[in-house]
């Protein structure tokens, strides 16, 4: 699945703009992919590449291949990719591609009301490289 590979990574760890797929039961995957199948699942933000391409490649796929892919990914084993920090000040951010990257500068702002997920090597993350960290 050309969705789940690219978003979430061919390995499942996921990242800051979408969901962690590598030991998901295989019946909740099933069960997430039908939902999106049928318009049950959506976003609250539709022009985001993320989500757009999960819910419309999801339309054509078949239950074999929901079903080899929920197989794959289940059997994957998750590993930690976030560190959780907590602060009042983080760094300056940036929307770099499909994800919040900290920048260059070294510039803090204020966190407020928020939970801000980025990395520091956004072009690890833009390349899909499976050791990308973020911090959170």
């Amino acid at each position: 699945m050309f969705a789940c590979g690219f978003l979430s990574s061919c390995d499942g760890p996921g990242g800051p703009e979408n969901a962690d797929l590598a030991g998901l039961p295989k019946s909740y995957f099933i069960q997430q992919m039908a939902e999106y199948k049928r318009g049950a699942r959506v976003t609250s933000v539709s022009s985001r590449l993320p989500p757009a391409l999960m819910i419309g490649l999801s339309k054509p796929i078949t239950d074999a291949e929901v079903e080899a892919a929920a197989a794959y990914f289940s059997a994957l084993k998750p590993r930690k990719r976030i560190k959780v920090v907590e602060s009042d000040m983080v760094p300056k951010s940036y929307i770099a591609g499909l994800v919040w990257a900290a920048t260059e500068s070294g510039e803090r702002e204020p966190l407020g009301q928020r939970i801000l997920e980025n990395s520091r090597r956004s072009n690890s993350v833009e390349s899909r490289d499976p050791r990308s960290t973020f911090t959170a």
